[in-house]
């Protein structure tokens, strides 16, 4: 049991989130390093329908926890939950997706169980009798390896960082499920309801050209260059890294990256983004990628197709003149 693997899935409104299922190329990466076996635990108040639908698609057998609190994310419930299990079973690995409730759970669960906590891991490999976890730094500039050399660890796995692997000997197309309910009922933090946002004006899930702006915009006004290009091409729409949405400069249905949307149009123009992997894991994928950015070392360059060194105030106007006169 030493090496074994607890993966918590990430659950809302007693439906499995689908960064959840990364977590199984994860643990596929582990198991081959360690020779660990690993679990999934789904949480919810009545969730065994969707965990055993989840468990068949992934393959890994599950343990389903339901209690009346954990409907809506429930970060202190859920830790104590899988400190528990972890005491009892004896999981070397508990990962988490980097999320807001993911990161918040595995810090609390990290105490409880007196385990190093990794967060926002991208790779990781082994090195000798140990394995060696790998998160950027400084929007990506620079990355960090982390030894985790005794005790359980935990783990964050940024969104897009691993996916699943069909070579995984760990993977069975009838995995088992149990299912328990928390004996313990007192708890002090209870989710009432969720709203969700009004998506209506984003369609960045949709656009075939996503026009992203980063804080290397400057001035709130400076989005209209942004809004104008967009407006130039079929099927476009505007987009925004975190820092943007966080000043309420753009609503957060427009965030692209980890704790955002994940898109992959035909063009994605970067403009003013520095390149934070958790923003690259949300855009990657895209077919074409351009970026702009006064930073010849930026990060965001190392993914981009193309890379335009330049003020964005100063080039999209430019750019948009010759389209508008082509």
């Amino acid at each position: 049991m030493k090496n074994n693997i607890l993966l918590v899935a990430e659950t809302i409104d007693n439906q499995v989130a689908p960064v959840s299922a990364e977590l199984s190329g994860l643990a596929a990466r582990l198991s081959a390093i360690t020779g660990g076996r690993a679990n999934f635990l789904i949480a919810g108040s009545d969730i065994v329908g969707p965990a055993g639908e989840f468990a068949a698609k992934t393959g890994r057998p599950a343990l389903v926890i339901q209690h009346p609190s954990l409907c809506y994310p429930n970060p202190e419930l859920l830790a104590d939950v899988v400190s528990d299990l972890a005491a009892r079973q004896s999981f070397h690995y508990i990962c988490f997706p980097h999320t807001a409730t993911g990161c918040q759970a595995a810090a609390r669960a990290a105490v409880k169980t007196n385990a190093v906590c990794v967060s926002g891991i991208s790779d990781l490999r082994a090195d000798e009798d140990d394995i060696i976890f790998q998160r950027s730094l400084f929007n990506g500039k620079l990355a960090m390896d982390i030894r985790a050399t005794d005790g359980p660890v935990v783990l964050t796995a940024l969104p897009g960082a691993f996916s699943k692997s069909p070579d995984d000997p760990g993977l069975t197309a009838d995995p088992e499920i149990i299912v328990r309910s928390v004996e313990n009922t007192a708890v002090a933090y209870q989710p009432l309801t969720i709203t969700a946002a009004d998506d209506t004006d984003a369609g960045i899930d949709r656009a075939d050209i996503i026009i992203a702006a980063g804080r290397g915009i400057g001035d709130r006004e400076n989005l209209e260059l942004v809004h104008r290009l967009a407006r130039l091409f079929p099927n476009a729409a505007v987009a925004a890294s975190r820092p943007l949405c966080d000043l309420k400069w753009l609503p957060y249905s427009r965030q692209v990256g980890a704790t955002g949307k994940t898109v992959a149009p035909k063009l994605y123009l970067a403009c003013g983004i520095s390149g934070a992997q958790q923003h690259v894991y949300g855009m990657k994928d895209s077919q074409w990628i351009a970026a702009i950015n006064t930073d010849p070392n930026a990060a965001i360059f190392s993914v981009a197709d193309y890379c335009v060194v330049e003020d964005v105030t100063t080039f999209l106007p430019v750019l948009a003149d010759m389209y508008e006169n082509r």
